[in-house]
């Protein structure tokens, strides 16, 4: 894992709805000095939007069949992110909120909830889209039962995958595939200890 590219993705939610003044509510609420001037933009189209790392729709350059580790973020005051992984893509979280599974866990969506973190090791076949949406298998009546209408999930295009063909004898190609075969015969560990350290043994691993 150390040996895989290592990226923070943060989740930043920007509004553009002139519907959405309750800033001084929410400021209110968190017994907040937040500024809450703010322009209605009263022609916006009712769109919002996610910036991942400051950018929209960013374009995440990667290269076939090897691994990344994308440390999500969600900095978004008022947004759930729900990433589906596309098939052409494969995807394992190690970690949530600081502290590892014992194993890594196979995702095809990943629930980022407000002010949350999780590690994943993703890698793609070819060039894909991320997209957050709803969780897929909750109907509309379920997943207003346990999420509410407020804040909601952001339903648009987070990011791109831009695949290259890996090098001759890229050795992350190797590692990558050795990773993912010990992900799917379940041998797969994952140490929960920090700096280094096992927490239980008190030994380097």
């Amino acid at each position: 894992i150390r040996n895989f590219d290592d990226d923070v993705l943060l989740f930043q939610w920007q509004s553009l709805q002139s519907s959405f003044l309750n800033m001084d509510f929410l400021s209110r609420c968190a017994h907040s000095a937040m500024p809450v001037e703010q322009v209605a933009f009263e022609n916006a189209t009712g769109n919002d939007f996610i910036n991942v790392n400051g950018v929209y729709k960013p374009a995440k350059r990667m290269v076939a069949g090897v691994f990344q580790r994308w440390r999500l973020a969600n900095g978004c005051m008022h947004r759930y992110v729900g990433m589906s992984i596309p098939d052409t893509c494969e995807a394992y979280a190690i970690a949530a909120d600081g502290v590892y599974y014992d194993q890594p866990r196979s995702m095809s969506y990943v629930l980022v909830t407000l002010g949350s973190r999780i590690d994943l090791l993703v890698r793609c076949s070819e060039s894909s889209e991320f997209w957050s949406e709803k969780v897929p298998w909750e109907t509309d009546d379920e997943a207003t039962t346990i999420w509410g209408d407020d804040p909601g999930f952001y339903e648009h295009l987070l990011l791109t995958a831009d695949v290259s063909a890996a090098a001759a004898g890229d050795a992350t190609v190797e590692a990558s595939d050795a990773f993912a075969a010990l992900c799917a015969s379940g041998s797969a560990k994952l140490d929960s200890g920090y700096f280094d350290e096992d927490v239980e043994a008190a030994s380097e691993y």
